[in-house]
């Protein structure tokens, strides 16, 4: 199973009856979008649909960075009833496996 993921679903113009402006514009729109995913150490895959109506952006992030960013902002997470079942700051210098899940 890989890392967890989104998916952004948005409309392609028809460049048959689209204005040549609006399929630039969409065009720069899907690159800014990208861009400031990707800015944010996000994974971004793009697929578009087999008629062309629709582009798919899968948006992802690995592991590590997951684990970085909880840590960071002291996500908090539920301790297995064995060490007390308390809500805590997620931290990665955990020797044990203390957490009830996973962030993946």
């Amino acid at each position: 199973m890989g890392p967890p993921a989104i998916c952004v679903v948005m409309e392609i113009p028809d460049e048959d009856e689209a204005q040549p402006e609006d399929i630039q514009i969409h065009k720069d729109e899907v690159q800014m979008i990208v861009g400031r995913l990707r800015s944010l150490n996000l994974n971004v895959e793009k697929y578009e649909s087999s008629d062309k109506k629709f582009l798919y952006l899968k948006v992802s992030s690995n592991e590590a960075v997951l684990k970085y960013e909880a840590e960071s902002c002291r996500y908090r997470c539920k301790l297995k009833n064995e060490y007390g079942g308390a809500m805590c700051g997620y931290s990665q210098v955990a020797t044990v496996d203390i957490f009830v899940f996973e962030l993946l």
